[in-house]
């Protein structure tokens, strides 16, 4: 047990690779070769591009030693204005999407001054935003659904960017992340704020993939390699079970099994460096 701990605290990185070898070579033999097919590769990265972006921006928040919860409910609350923007008032797309992305900006905003300036913990910030935007979702929609929305609105929701568009967009991002972790003083000040925070619980997928590339749920370490490695651990896994047509309850379970694991092993190989 102490040779996989010292296994896992060394060569994080390695052993996200040996993972995602072993996942693809099971979902391989499960499925005939059918899941390393040129066509399911080409879904498999798409599917892992979203989770990506989104975990390698986790990851600048998790090493802060801060977390929010409040990111699922945000977006189902953004997502049903630009459905009433569209269906009820019938604003053009463009105008829709910029008014949709000023109100998230501000709320994002709103809450990073509550909880650098005011002093309340993210924690607290994101609990609750998560149930006051899903009170006002419900309140603007009525509960009921909004449709039908326009081909151009599904399109954005649903769609995907030409393939070249989607790498460069990518890779800018990745640089991007890059820039602000790779600098000697940017890291250490972000770095140096989490020094005593605990470890908070929760289930996001690209949560999961921050902390499986190594990315400690107690602050202070973590990189957007292990984050991009971790995303696609995660990726490999959902598109291998849909794949296996697994009931989605049990690819639940997996998942808060995984990211328990993954928890366990950093709390693990910590505990042992000291």
């Amino acid at each position: 047990m102490n040779q996989v701990k010292q296994f896992f605290t060394r060569y994080k990185m390695l052993a996200l690779v040996i993972a995602i070898a072993v996942i693809w070579l099971f979902f391989s033999w499960q499925t005939d070769g059918g899941f390393l097919t040129p066509r399911n590769l080409s879904n498999l990265l798409r599917q892992m591009s979203i989770t990506g972006i989104l975990a390698c921006g986790m990851v600048l928040v998790i090493i802060s030693g801060e977390i929010d919860l409040s990111v699922g409910s945000l977006l189902g609350l953004l997502g049903g204005l630009a459905a009433i923007l569209d269906v009820v008032y019938h604003v053009p797309l463009l105008a829709n999407l910029s008014v949709v992305a000023l109100c998230g900006l501000m709320i994002g905003l709103a809450n990073g001054y509550m909880t650098a300036y005011l002093r309340i913990p993210s924690f607290i910030v994101g609990l609750g935003g998560m149930l006051a935007f899903r009170g006002i979702l419900l309140g603007i929609t009525g509960g009921t659904t909004i449709a039908p929305v326009s081909p151009s609105l599904v399109y954005v929701g649903q769609g995907y960017l030409p393939h070249s568009v989607g790498t460069a967009l990518g890779v800018l991002l990745l640089a991007l992340t890059l820039f602000l972790t790779w600098k000697q003083r940017r890291n250490r000040a972000l770095h140096g704020l989490a020094a005593h925070s605990m470890i908070r619980d929760v289930l996001r997928v690209v949560l999961i993939g921050a902390v499986l590339g190594g990315t400690s749920m107690r602050g202070g370490s973590g990189t957007v390699y292990g984050a991009l490695l971790g995303a696609l651990v995660i990726t490999s896994l959902d598109n291998g079970m849909s794949m296996l047509d697994v009931d989605s309850y049990w690819q639940m379970i997996v998942k808060g099994g995984i990211l328990v694991l993954a928890v366990w092993v950093d709390v693990s190989t910590r505990a042992g460096r000291r």
